[in-house]
């Protein structure tokens, strides 16, 4: 097996922790099984030295190990880290610029970071979806064959959630505005 399907395998194993984490019920489960997703993730880009991936994913599981937190330790609900995610998001491309393909998981991430921030689970899912069609043109210019296949999957994953936890009347609430 060569480097490059070596790298499709660990990036399959992560969509499946993108999947389930749209099936968890709160926020604190969404950003737990999203923080292992991301470490394999990270492994994934990294063998495809796919840099912008990589180093997104590392902030990635740095902010929702924080994130999850942020009700439990004081230290992680300063606001501070809202900010510090987003200019680490942004302020990584100095270092790992591909091109202007690089502003797209850059901007998903800023994203991210808001939504994650919130104490609504639906908010995370709306944010998402944005974020996810963000991401699949780099994981198409990157060749991460998994992570594109991850892509669409959380795209219906995040749908499906969507529908079983946020609908009016369907047990959820209702679908928030971002």
């Amino acid at each position: 097996m060569t480097l490059f399907w070596f790298a499709q395998a660990i990036g399959i194993v992560a969509l499946g922790f993108s999947v389930m984490s749209y099936q968890a019920k709160t926020r604190a489960k969404i950003l737990n099984i999203q923080f292992l997703g991301s470490l394999v993730y990270m492994l994934h880009f990294g063998l495809l030295s796919a840099w912008t991936g990589l180093v997104m994913n590392a902030i990635v599981a740095a902010r929702n190990w924080v994130f999850v937190r942020k009700d439990a330790e004081k230290w992680a609900s300063h606001p501070a880290w809202w900010y510090g995610f987003m200019f680490a998001s942004v302020g990584s491309l100095f270092f790992v610029w591909e091109g202007y393909i690089s502003l797209l998981p850059a901007l998903s991430m800023v994203l991210g970071v808001y939504a994650r921030w919130q104490e609504n689970p639906a908010r995370i899912r709306i944010a998402t979806l944005i974020g996810v069609l963000m991401w699949i043109p780099y994981t198409v210019a990157v060749e991460s064959y998994a992570g594109t296949a991850a892509q669409f999957v959380v795209l219906a994953a995040v749908i499906y959630g969507m529908l079983k936890h946020d609908r009016r009347g369907k047990g959820g609430g209702e679908f928030p505005g971002v």
